[in-house]
């Protein structure tokens, strides 16, 4: 038997483990899974995405100001987040590029 993947759908459970550290979030495909993939849960949907960086925002976490390299992230406004993706598919850059654009 198998169980869908259970994904943070409110930050709010986790937000403790985000306070005085340095998160890092990894994402792998930002897709709704193909009918004949292996490991599903390694997709994320679009709108759950959007939906984590919405939380994100309110939770007032912030990005890196452009240039400032990861080694002064000290310098870097308390509430930072590094968020990655895994192998550069191609749906990284149509799904998931627009809400992080947005955010």
């Amino acid at each position: 038997m198998t169980t869908a993947p259970r994904y943070f759908r409110l930050l709010g459970p986790v937000l403790r483990d985000f306070t005085g550290r340095q998160p890092i979030l990894m994402y792998h495909k930002v897709a709704r899974p193909r009918r004949d993939a292996r490991l599903k849960g390694l997709y994320i949907a679009r709108e759950l995405f959007h939906r984590q960086l919405q939380q994100l925002r309110a939770a007032q976490f912030i990005s890196l100001p452009p240039g400032v390299p990861a080694a002064r992230i000290d310098d870097a406004k308390a509430h930072t987040i590094t968020i990655s993706f895994d192998d550069g598919f191609v749906n990284t850059l149509e799904n998931a590029l627009p809400a992080l654009r947005e955010f």
